[in-house]
């Protein structure tokens, strides 16, 4: 039987919701989660690189996460995600999963626009709504497994193109 979302990390995460974790905190943790497999520690050029950013913007946001216990981290040094800040990013990592494969698998959405539109979707879905999808994507055999290759961690656009069609 498949795992529903978050299970063993529900308690952490639920916590860290009522501090109002911010789209920008979810993105760069989960970047961290992926870089680093969950454990390791990696460098902010890593981030910086896979972001398109500057390091300076890196390092100006890893000392928000640190402030906020999420990271472990000295300016320009190694990362490493804490207890707390693996829990939301694994939680972030598997809404974007589960969304990633429902647009893909299950409307047809191409890949490309499934990993910008998922990386939009998982910060807006609650978790409860995330495990609704989980269980109905399991129904389906559609679940993302470990072994699923998902798409990256792509920064949330502050703006959007809109085709409106006149009637």
């Amino acid at each position: 039987m498949k795992k529903n979302l978050a299970n063993s990390n529900k308690a952490v995460y639920h916590r860290h919701m009522i501090a109002k974790v911010s789209a920008s905190q979810e993105d760069y943790l989960e970047v961290i989660y992926d870089l680093s497999h969950g454990s390791e520690s990696i460098r902010s050029i890593d981030i910086a690189n896979h972001l398109g950013v500057s390091r300076a913007s890196v390092n100006k946001r890893l000392s928000l996460l640190k402030d906020a216990g999420f990271v472990e981290h000295e300016p320009y040094g190694l990362v490493h995600l804490t207890e707390s800040g693996c829990a939301v990013a694994k939680n972030v990592r598997e809404r974007h999963n589960t969304l990633y494969k429902f647009l893909t698998d299950i409307l047809g959405v191409d890949d490309e626009t499934a990993s910008q539109e998922a990386c939009e979707m998982e910060h807006a879905i609650s978790q409860d709504t995330a495990n609704k999808l989980y269980v109905y994507l399991s129904k389906l055999d559609k679940a993302p497994t470990a072994d699923d290759k998902i798409s990256r961690t792509q920064r949330v656009q502050t703006s959007y193109d809109r085709v409106i069609n006149e009637s």
